[in-house]
């Protein structure tokens, strides 16, 4: 069902971009599981076999596949709905907004560092660094603020995502935006996408979030 669902997805990017009527065969497209990100939701990341494709993510939610990060129409929404509600603050708020941030992330959350974690492990601050210096001016800073009325939450973090698939191994910064109800159900996101970086010796390593 995944496959598939990647598939028919990845056809339609090519057609949008290129042109192109293709279908990718599905037999080919690898699913893995991802670990780590969201608790019992389960998230599925797929890749197909071409060098030059991203990676795609998949949430299963009663059975039927729910587009995420590398889709064209990330369904960030629905899946914040299924997190649950909780006792918010500011410290929960934000790792909600970072949880969903990974979720929408085009190079599928293998390897990322979040401008306002900079200093574990040590690339992570080398990251962040060379962010700081490469950012522009106007990059939205990270921010976790209440609202009153209506009653709610505004988050904005920064991630910085590998492109792994890619032969510079460069780093992607998308700034999120999110609101949030009382319950910490998002009701608004927006994304912004900055210039791709590179950083020297940095390892190739998946990231594993704390």
């Amino acid at each position: 069902m995944i496959r598939e669902y990647v598939a028919r997805g990845a056809a339609a990017e090519l057609g949008a971009r290129f042109g192109e009527t293709r279908l990718p065969d599905a037999r080919r497209v690898e699913v893995e599981p991802v670990d780590g990100l969201t608790g019992d939701l389960k998230i599925w990341r797929a890749t197909l076999p071409s060098d030059h494709s991203h990676p795609y993510l998949v949430a299963l939610v009663e059975g039927v596949p729910v587009p995420l990060g590398g889709f064209a129409a990330p369904e960030i929404r629905r899946v914040s709905q299924l997190l649950g509600a909780e006792q918010l603050g500011a410290a929960t708020i934000r790792r909600r907004a970072e949880t969903l941030a990974l979720l929408a992330d085009g190079n599928g959350a293998i390897q990322f560092v979040f401008t306002g974690h900079p200093d574990t492990p040590g690339y992570i601050s080398k990251v962040a660094e060379a962010w700081r210096r490469a950012a522009p001016n106007d990059w939205p800073r990270d921010t976790v603020a209440t609202r009153s009325p209506p009653d709610g939450w505004h988050v904005t973090v920064t991630l910085l995502s590998r492109d792994t698939r890619s032969y510079t191994l460069h780093w992607v910064p998308t700034a999120y935006a999110f609101e949030f109800n009382t319950d910490g159900v998002l009701v608004g996101w927006a994304s912004r996408l900055g210039e791709s970086f590179g950083v020297k010796d940095v390892p190739l390593a998946p990231t594993k979030r704390p």
